[in-house]
């Protein structure tokens, strides 16, 4: 994809901008939320199970 950037203006450069860190910034905290899940699943495995 090529966007060219001569042809916005000022505003909307800093809107793509933030457009495109959102998308990264989601990207990242995707595989983060994998990996939280992932050892709060291990830990609560690993806990014995409460008796009433």
């Amino acid at each position: 994809m090529l966007i060219d950037l001569d042809v916005l203006s000022p505003g909307e450069q800093r809107d793509l901008a933030n457009a495109l860190l959102r998308a990264a910034w989601s990207a990242a905290l995707e595989e983060t939320r994998i990996v939280l899940l992932d050892l709060f699943l291990e830990v609560d495995h690993s806990q014995p199970e409460a008796t009433p």
